[in-house]
């Protein structure tokens, strides 16, 4: 993924046609991760990831990733890359030096957005 793609194409490739959900698999792949780390995350169990994709909690948990990266991208300068790596390895001394992953797994993801919010009202004030 360039620069000059951007979120909107990644969002494109992750949505379900003709469905308001996101493809488990192609969220995975983006990131690196594997379906028992996606499982983890999403607080599921790993055969879920692969034979029930619509379930409801894995749902919420992309949709959680997916707002988490788009703040991340938007903090970013538009460079997915960049907030992709951060995503998967940045450990964010705020909340413990998890990494941003990790928080979401934790159930943590409005508190994630807030101070991220934060930052880029920080950067822009």
């Amino acid at each position: 993924m360039t620069v000059l793609e951007g979120f909107p194409a990644l969002l494109d490739a992750w949505r379900v046609p003709n469905a308001p959900a996101f493809q488990p698999r192609a969220v995975a792949e983006a990131l690196g991760l594997e379906y028992q780390e996606l499982a983890r995350i999403a607080r599921v169990h790993r055969d879920t990831v692969r034979n029930s994709p619509a379930n409801p909690q894995l749902q919420r948990t992309l949709s959680d990733i997916v707002r988490v990266l788009m703040a991340a991208t938007d903090v970013a300068g538009g460079d997915v890359t960049r907030a992709i790596q951060w995503f998967r390895t940045e450990p964010l001394r705020v909340f413990r030096y998890r990494m941003p992953i990790d928080v979401i797994a934790d159930g943590e993801t409005e508190r994630l957005l807030d101070w991220m919010e934060s930052l880029r009202a920080g950067a822009l004030g």
